[in-house]
Formats: structure tokens, C-alpha cells, sequence
């Protein structure tokens, strides 16, 4: 099947809370869908193979909302967001919502599969923006001890010139 596994991989940081660096890793096209689903991936040895479709190693399972959303490229962990202390993740999907595009937030720990139309924090976007093609952690940009966010929206503006939009954690 032309899962398109690997499509996006980035680290979630310490996701679980076990001291080490776990990984984030999309598959494009789940089982010839569109829709987009990410993996968290805890305590995978380098040396070893990881097998997406089974458990070893898989923390949890992060599902696009629509058909065509591809959700989970870009994705990316995402600091400590709403300051309980844990890691949180985030799933950008330039095609929900009609090209509008989508950021998604999943506070840490999680474990299980997580619909990210359950996400914790949904940010859409305007007219055709095309939100979350491109996302990344901020760091705490305006110093007050919550992780931020930074989203490209290259689709936005009359004249599609695009923009950068912040997201302030601790709302």
C-alpha cells in the first residue's frame, strides 16, 4: 500500500516524560486515503526497525479529520504550550477545510489513537490561506513561560503574498 510513510518526521521532544527524545513520523496517504496520520514513536533504538502498523514502540496515532485533509505534514513537537509541565505536539494540514488549513495542538502525555478533530486547540484558516504548510515550535517569543508557535500561510493576502502567523501559548 502507498502509505507514503515518512512524508514528515521531526521530534516531539520528551513526549512521554522518560528523560529521552521521541519521534513524530506522517504517513501522507493511511491505507490509499488522504486524510493524514502521524505516529509518536517512544523508545525506538536507532539500531532497529520500526514497524508503523504494530504497537512496539508506538506511543500513539494522531487521525486527519477529512478525506483530503493530508494532516500531519508539517508536524512537529511543540514545547510546553499550556505550562503543565509536559510536552505538546503539533499537526499542521494545509488542505482542511476547503485549502483553508488547519493547526492542530495535542497537549502532552498522550497515548491511544487521538482524532485531531478532538485536538485540544484547532486553529483554522481565513478564505484559501492554505494555514499549516509550514509550522514550527517558537519558543517562549514573548517571555512568559508558554511555548509559542510560528505558521506559514502561504496562500494568504489579496494577492497570495503569504504571511507568518504567531500563536501565543498559554491561551
Amino acid at each position: 500500500m502507498s502509505d507514503r510513510a515518512g512524508t514528515a518526521i521531526r521530534s516531539a521532544g520528551d513526549a512521554d516524560g522518560d528523560g529521552l527524545s521521541d519521534l513524530l513520523i506522517n504517513a501522507e496517504r493511511p491505507l490509499g486515503g488522504s486524510s493524514g496520520v502521524s505516529y509518536l514513536l517512544v523508545g525506538v533504538n536507532p539500531q532497529t526497525q520500526a514497524n508503523l502498523s504494530s504497537s512496539q514502540g508506538r506511543q500513539a496515532s494522531f487521525e486527519g479529520e477529512g478525506s483530503f485533509d493530508l494532516a500531519g505534514n508539517p508536524l512537529s513537537g511543540a514545547g510546553d504550550i499550556n505550562g503543565d509541565g509536559n510536552n505538546d505536539l503539533m499537526f499542521g494540514s494545509s488542505s482542511n477545510d476547503s485549502n483553508r488549513g488547519a493547526v492542530y495542538v495535542v497537549h502532552g502525555p498522550v497515548s491511544g489513537t487521538v482524532l485531531l478533530s478532538d485536538a485540544d486547540i484547532k486553529i483554522s484558516g481565513d478564505v484559501a490561506t492554505t494555514l499549516g504548510t509550514s509550522l514550527d515550535g517558537g519558543g517562549d517569543i514573548n517571555a512568559d513561560g508558554f511555548s509559542d508557535i510560528l505558521m506559514g500561510a502561504p496562500g494568504s493576502g489579496t494577492q497570495q503574498e503569504g504571511s507568518l502567523m504567531l500563536f501565543l501559548g498559554g491561551n
